[in-house]
């Protein structure tokens, strides 16, 4: 009995955790200076560069983030939030 509950108690803890505790940045570019800081420092490749001649900026795919705000704390221009 124990064990059975033990277990049903961690499932839970364990997947209230996961969907509270993660917070993703959100990523304004129109800030951004195109130093590429935030590319060389994401762990997941999680932002990518745009760069055209006129048009130059990070992008941000979501689903490969992780949340660990390493891109907020490398960005000189605070467009990570």
């Amino acid at each position: 009995y124990g064990f059975r509950y033990c277990k049903w108690i961690k499932v839970i803890f364990d997947n209230n955790i996961m969907h509270k505790t993660i917070k993703k940045p959100s990523f304004s570019p129109r800030n951004c200076i195109a130093c590429w800081k935030c590319v060389e420092a994401c762990p997941r490749q999680a932002i990518r560069k745009v760069s055209f001649l006129w048009h130059k900026h990070a992008v941000m795919t979501y689903n490969n983030c992780i949340g660990c705000n390493v891109c907020v704390k490398t960005c000189p221009q605070n467009c990570f939030k």
